[in-house]
């Protein structure tokens, strides 16, 4: 039987760190030893590093080993939840370095969990984690209220409407981008 390593690196890139790290890769033969190794290298997940893992409703965060940014790093999200591991994986498949901070409540047993970039990544990891952690589930919530409506209270929405504060959103964040190119004498040299 012979192995289609691309479709091991899909698999493999499709799995959560979790996931990924329950493997045994002393089972795997070499070529599948290698498409592993190099997904492990991808995200930033050290051979040997536990695995992030959900213990109940408490997340267990590995040593991450400080980044030198830190003290500097901005917080793209906070969560209560496990779903900060899923966030991070997002963030480590697109490449994007990130750290998570566990941040205990005064006088509570309670945490939460920032989840971190360097400057510079910021608006970067924002837009990923709006396309790939938040908008799947807004989407979802959209599709619940709508199967809850009327024929007639669905055929009474303005879709041009509903979508305007999406779109203001866009454009501000264009024209902000825009405006500081031409701020700093940068929108002539994109165009080129």
């Amino acid at each position: 039987m012979e192995l289609d390593l691309e479709q091991l690196r899909r698999q493999y890139a499709e799995l959560t760190d979790e996931a990924l790290l329950e493997i045994d890769a002393s089972d795997l033969v070499d070529a599948a030893q290698q498409c592993y190794q190099a997904e492990l290298r991808q995200r930033g997940i050290r051979t040997g590093q536990v695995a992030s893992s959900v213990d109940g409703d408490v997340v267990v965060i590995p040593d991450q080993g400080e980044p030198e940014w830190l003290d500097t790093g901005i917080v793209v999200m906070s969560l209560e939840d496990s779903s900060i591991v899923d966030a991070r994986s997002i963030l480590n498949r697109a490449a994007i370095p990130c750290f998570v901070v566990e941040r205990a409540a005064e006088g509570t047993r309670n945490s939460s969990y920032d989840l971190l970039v360097p400057p510079g990544q910021h608006l970067l990891a924002v837009s990923i984690l709006d396309r790939d952690y938040f908008n799947p589930r807004s989407e979802e919530d959209w599709k619940a209220e709508f199967a809850g409506l009327t024929d007639d209270e669905l055929m009474d929405i303005d879709a041009d409407i509903l979508a305007v504060g999406l779109r203001d959103r866009v454009d501000r964040l264009v024209r902000a981008y825009e405006d500081e190119l031409l701020k700093r004498g940068l929108a002539e040299l994109e165009t080129e």
